[in-house]
């Protein structure tokens, strides 16, 4: 049995590694590489086979594969030779996943990189190479067939390959520098991408065990703080100054969580709004009636299906539907807050189908926007004044707008919006089976002063392609409606057909602005079609006939075409409405919306062009918008609006810093007419670290999201706790949803980490490639809470030094024993569960590392037995061998526990 050397080790270990990687470089390595001889294969005999080198145990180093911040192998093999090492081809293809095999029993490697185009061939027994079609040379003594791989010379490998290799012996480490991207690069940033999605969708996870987030009777808010003070010219040719600001506040109080938002300049307070309330996405509120959603204050009414559109204001409301569920089951209005000088962006599965800034209130809205048939997947994108940018993700099915089985869900809500009549309603669904859903519904709104009660009742159900509703519903008064509709999808074309006949019938969903309705059809169309130049452009045509009882009838139709071209978003809409009949109701009128946009790291575009192509054919609007990275943490914006009709142009030039403990800007708009104004803006978002009592500002807007106060120690006893003397760990970083924050603890071990999602739950955890120490590790890998605005959640994270358990499986056959390679070892807690598992290596080699300490069992995975054997020159193992493990050194903490052959 022979020790493997640990890839980072102590002073006393690095030290005696370099040294001896020293010697060896600076010695001949012919006497201890010790080659099988061949003989030269007589004519037309079958190609030699080449010799493998056999090498002391002893000159093998284990070093640790870097790419930028991810460990891609903690102990890859090595041998020291002239003026460097060898490093395993295959392994070194396989870690950065290049399709290149490696075949030892022919000493060939074939296949390809980056891309199929980019080809790779080695013969070390003709002693050719081939990179891209091109011929290389190379000395033969800077490649050794080894019995497990071809290993090469390092600096070969970057000679062949887009990359540079690193080697530092003293650390055991082996870093890559790429010189273009690789393919485990961009499948870490797709992944990155996906965990990035599916965290914002509420995906489950690793599963880590759940801790509480109590609401306090008062806690320190979060501030998002903005003045601008500006002054431009009057009519008058004078000047006039302004005072503008902001304040967005979250936080803690009476148990609940409010928000509360002020805007004004120097004559006053121009808007305000305050909810407090609660959400919990396991509905586990208000004992017996299981909600996930109350609030008093501003809050938003989804609207009702076939009464009321969304509308926010001043009321009150209380719900058990699931906080990711769409408003209606066929649309969704997205709500939420924009801080002055904030700008939104809508993309419906990758199209962009809106854009909104920032108003009085400091709310934005999309309403009602229309689901498609099958999976919907929606992305808000945010820009900042300063140049910030976030993005939210929502998924939402029609299918699963049905509720499980045997379930009741429920909705109460009260509101008195600004601009529009009082409401309320109560509805509820229960769900009759898997693929059947009730509804029914209760209603009061005031439409022109005059309040009107409303009944509803409908069924949903799903089967296989096809989703199809029946909805009745009864006014007061004594009008009725009745509509059905269906969805489904023929092929790449999603179809949606709803007809609804009227008696009298009238809502805010169904006005009658040119007369009585007597029926409503509308069809909505959309799929993908082809494009040469770009991979898609989704297409998505809405109709609507409202058939009124004098005979005549109001269309409407609405078009929308998407695309997405070398980095650019482009959306056109075009709304075409008319009336058929005699006499007409109103003149045509068809306008269109053209919006591109990009925005690729430190450069964005924005255009708008709206336009009119009846009654008359004219530009009305165009609005044209750029800003780029100057200077680190500053942007540059420039833009240049025209209004055609008014004959008005704007030039808008501004200098913002983005990023720090808070945000300035200076902006300076010139129009024609109109003349020049300047502004300043100033803006600070604060929280207080709840473990120092000290406030932290930082430019970028915190407010509407949820943060973690983690502090890593060295638990030194092992009890879970941090008792007097136990040291904080510094530079320790953490992941969010399995993906990595920036934060890292200072010297007190502690750090303060912002920006979570609200409301969903988050798997918080230690980033392991941030230990220092390779034994370091986390007692417990993460946790699981639900941030919510306005709340920082304590954790603490426990550190031990890990153990580890080297060793060697062998076979035994008869009266014979050897290596057993590829068997997958298993290290059992008492519990039963497997917490670490490895396969040998081609000699029977096994490394059990990170082992908390504890009482544990080694075991062979039977199903591990009978299997082809990933080494081609070793013999397969077969079922009935029995397998025996010999432990050479238990270890902890870099010092030996136990050592000796024990035989299992």
């Amino acid at each position: 049995m022979r020790p493997r050397k640990r890839p980072r080790g102590n002073f006393a270990a690095r030290t005696t590694a370099a040294l001896f990687a020293a010697s060896l470089l600076l010695s001949s390595v012919s006497g201890r590489a010790q080659e099988i001889p061949r003989e030269k294969p007589p004519e037309g005999a079958p190609p030699a086979k080449p010799a493998y080198v056999q090498r002391p145990e002893s000159d093998l180093l284990l070093l640790e594969l870097k790419l930028g911040s991810s460990v891609l192998s903690e102990a890859i093999p090595a041998f020291a030779i002239p003026g460097g090492v060898i490093l395993p081809l295959g392994e070194v293809c396989r870690a950065l996943d290049f399709a290149v095999t490696v075949d030892v029993s022919r000493g060939a490697a074939d296949g390809f990189f980056i891309s199929e185009g980019r080809r790779f061939f080695l013969d070390t027994v003709e002693g050719k190479v081939l990179v891209e079609g091109a011929p290389r040379r190379f000395e033969r003594g800077r490649i050794e067939i080894h019995q497990d791989d071809i290993y090469v010379d390092s600096r070969l490998l970057s000679e062949w390959f887009p990359f540079d290799l690193t080697v530092d012996l003293y650390g055991a480490l082996v870093t890559i520098r790429p010189r273009e991207p690789l393919p485990i690069q961009k499948r870490q940033e797709r992944e990155q991408r996906i965990r990035k999605d599916m965290s914002s969708l509420g995906y489950s996870g690793p599963g880590y065990p759940r801790i509480p987030n109590p609401y306090r009777l008062f806690d320190f808010p979060f501030i998002d703080q903005t003045f601008r003070v500006s002054t431009s010219s009057t009519a008058e040719g004078g000047r006039r100054q302004t005072l503008q600001y902001s304040t967005f506040v979250t936080g803690d109080l009476f148990l609940h969580e409010a928000s509360g938002y002020l805007s004004g300049d120097e004559h006053g307070i121009s808007s305000s709004r305050l909810t407090l309330g609660r959400r919990d996405p396991e509905g586990a509120l208000l004992g017996p009636l299981r909600a996930r959603e109350y609030a008093g204050g501003n809050v938003l009414d989804p609207g009702l299906d076939l009464v009321s559109t969304a509308r926010s204001g001043n009321g009150a409301l209380v719900s058990s539907y699931p906080l990711a569920r769409q408003t209606q089951f066929d649309r969704h209005t997205f709500r939420g807050d924009l801080p002055q000088g904030w700008e939104v962006e809508l993309y419906q599965n990758g199209a962009l189908i809106g854009f909104a800034r920032s108003r009085p209130d400091g709310l934005y809205e999309f309403d009602n926007v229309p689901l498609l048939f099958g999976l919907n997947l929606f992305r808000l994108v945010f820009y900042g004044p300063q140049g910030q940018r976030r993005e939210e993700a929502h998924r939402f099915n029609v299918a699963e707008s049905l509720t499980p089985p045997g379930t009741f869900y429920y909705r109460a809500v009260a509101s008195d919006p600004e601009d529009a009549g009082r409401r309320a309603h109560v509805e509820a669904d229960y769900g009759l089976s898997r693929h059947v859903t009730s509804t029914a519904s209760l209603a009061t709104l005031e439409i022109a002063q005059r309040t009107r009660r409303y009944g509803t009742v409908g069924l949903r159900g799903y089967w296989a392609l096809l989703f199809a509703d029946l909805q009745a519903a009864a006014e007061g008064g004594g009008g009725s409606l009745i509509s059905a509709g269906v969805q489904t999808r023929l092929g790449p074309v999603g179809i949606a057909l709803r007809h609804a006949l009227l008696d009298r019938f009238e809502s805010e969903v169904f006005r009658p602005q040119y007369g009585a309705i007597r029926s409503r059809t509308t069809a909505r169309l959309d799929g993908i079609v082809p494009f040469p130049l770009v991979t898609q452009v989704p297409v998505a045509v809405d109709f609507t006939e409202d058939r009124l009882s004098s005979g005549q009838a109001v269309d409407r139709l609405t078009g929308r075409l998407s695309a997405y071209f070398r980095g650019y978003f482009l959306s056109n809409l075009v709304d075409w409405s008319f009336s058929r009949g005699t006499p007409k109701l109103f003149q045509s009128a068809a306008t269109g919306d053209l919006l591109i946009s990009k925005f690729v790291r430190t450069l964005g575009f924005r255009g708008e062009l709206l336009y009119e192509m009846a009654p008359s054919a004219a530009v009305t609007n165009a609005i044209l918008t750029a800003q780029t990275l100057l200077f680190p943490q500053y942007f540059v914006e420039a833009g240049i609006s025209r209004s055609f009709r008014s004959g008005q142009t704007h030039l808008l030039v501004s200098v913002t810093r983005a990023e720090g403990p808070f945000g300035f800007g200076a902006n300076v708009d010139w129009s024609h007419p109109g003349g020049l104004s300047v502004a300043l803006t100033l803006n600070a978002s604060l929280v207080r670290d709840p473990r120092s009592g000290r406030w932290r500002t930082q430019a970028r807007s915190i407010a509407g999201l949820g943060a973690a106060s983690p502090a890593a120690f060295l638990d030194e006893n092992g009890n879970g706790v941090r008792d007097p003397g136990e040291k904080p760990m510094e530079g320790v970083g953490f992941t969010a949803n399995q993906t990595s924050t920036t934060d890292r603890t200072d010297s007190t071990g502690t750090a303060l980490v912002t920006g979570l999602p609200p409301y969903q739950n988050v798997d918080f955890g230690v980033s392991v490639s941030t230990l220092e120490d390779p034994l370091a590790v986390a007692e417990r890998p993460g946790v699981r809470f639900v941030p919510r605005p306005g709340r920082v959640t304590e954790i603490d994270f426990p550190i031990l030094m890990s153990g580890e358990i080297t060793g060697t499986a062998r076979v035994r056959r008869g009266q014979e024993t050897r290596d057993a390679a590829g068997v997958q070892i298993e290290l059992v807690d008492p519990a039963g569960k497997v917490v670490r598992q490895v396969r040998s290596a081609y000699d029977g080699f096994f490394d059990l590392t990170q082992i908390v300490p504890g009482r544990y069992t080694i075991r062979v995975q039977a199903a591990a037995i009978d299997r082809t054997n990933p080494y081609p020159f070793l013999e397969d193992i077969r079922s009935g061998d029995p397998i025996v493990m010999e432990i050479a050194a238990v270890t902890r903490g870099g010092s030996v526990e136990s050592t000796g052959n024990v035989t299992t």
